[in-house]
C-alpha cells in the first residue's frame, strides 16, 4: 500500500508520454524497474543492520528497536487509514 504513495507510477507515465519510440519506452521501464528493485534492496539492507547487530550483542536494545519499529508502523498505518476514511 505504501509503495503506491510514492508517486513512481505518475512519474513513469509522465516520462513515457514524452519518449520518441516504443523501444525507448520499454528500455526506460526496464531501467526504472531495475533501479527501483536495487534501491529497495539497499534500503532494506541498511535498515536491517541495526537489528542484526543489536540482536547479537544487546538484547534490550534489540527489543527496543523492534518495539519502536512496530509502533511507527502502527501509527503510520493508522494515519493512512484515517486519511483514507475521512477523504
Amino acid at each position: 500500500m505504501v509503495h503506491g504513495l510514492a508517486g513512481s507510477a505518475a512519474l513513469l507515465i509522465l516520462v513515457l508520454a514524452t519518449v520518441s519510440s516504443l523501444a525507448v519506452g520499454i528500455l526506460y521501464i526496464l531501467v526504472f524497474g531495475i533501479g527501483s528493485i536495487l534501491g529497495m534492496v539497499l534500503l532494506a539492507t541498511a535498515m536491517s543492520v541495526p537489528f542484526t547487530m543489536s540482536a547479537e550483542k544487546m538484547a534490550r536494545v534489540h527489543q527496543a528497536l523492534r518495539a519502536t519499529a512496530a509502533l511507527v508502523s502502527i501509527v503510520l498505518g493508522s494515519r493512512i487509514l484515517f486519511e483514507w476514511l475521512v477523504a
